[in-house]
């Protein structure tokens, strides 16, 4: 298993759907319920859609692998709120890191209506039913799919790393992936702006332009946060 707060490089990814749900979802139905009222309650924009979280995850030579059940986002928030140390649990979701020609990572400020209202990561979000072929999670075409909706760009426009990182803290597993542009962070930001304000509820209020560990402020997420100094600190061509 990957260490806590660590990256790995990765080459392949095989997720596999399982049929039913998560195998503590039935047993803890009336704790959720309760934590997903006084959720709703906080924050009346947020809806109990279907997501998918995994009941294992492994990692060897490069290759990660796991088994994922279809649940409700409302078994999702109760994890987190307990800590995401259950080890029957784990959340696997993809990041794209959007880089500008001129070498800033952008990050998106999630809207005031979402349940991370203001905090600030790579554009990204939970796998879900549309992310399933056959019996498979296509992990990288949820990645291209969450870009497009918060911010409009194609990641095939992109030029895109040979590999990924990985990156686990407790239960969640971030899968990165360069995407490098041919544009500069204005000409981007500018684009994703135009984006945002054509959106009728987006999932983004703003983009903000990281070009060293100087620019990091405590908004940004902590595992992002994380990232964000690996990508620094690494070589210069980041090809990871």
């Amino acid at each position: 298993m990957i260490p806590n707060r660590s990256f790995a490089t990765i080459r392949s990814i095989d997720i596999r759907v399982a049929p039913g749900d998560l195998p503590w979802a039935e047993a803890r139905r009336a704790e959720v319920e309760a934590q997903w009222a006084m959720e709703k309650a906080a924050n009346p924009h947020i809806f109990n859609g279907e997501v998918l979280l995994l009941s294992e995850v492994g990692f060897q030579d490069g290759h990660v692998s796991g088994t994922a059940h279809v649940t409700r986002y409302a078994n999702q928030i109760y994890w987190i709120r307990h800590g995401r140390r259950d080890t029957g649990v784990a959340h696997l979701f993809s990041a794209a890191v959007i880089v500008s020609s001129d070498g800033a990572v952008l990050l998106g400020r999630m809207a005031d209506h979402t349940i991370n209202a203001g905090q600030l990561y790579s554009p990204c979000g939970s796998l879900d039913r549309s992310d399933i072929v056959g019996d498979r999670v296509d992990v990288y075409a949820n990645m291209a799919r969450e870009v497009a909706e918060e911010t409009g760009l194609d990641l095939a426009d992109a030029e895109a790393a040979s590999e990924s990182l990985i990156y686990r803290a407790d239960g969640l597993f971030a899968l990165f992936r360069i995407h490098r542009f041919n544009r500069d962070a204005a000409t981007l930001m500018a684009e994703i702006g135009r984006h945002i304000a054509g959106d009728e509820e987006p999932e983004l209020s703003e983009m903000v332009a990281i070009r060293g560990p100087e620019d990091m402020t405590g908004d940004i997420k902590p595992y992002m946060a994380d990232y964000l100094h690996h990508h620094f600190g690494a070589d210069a061509d980041h090809s990871m």
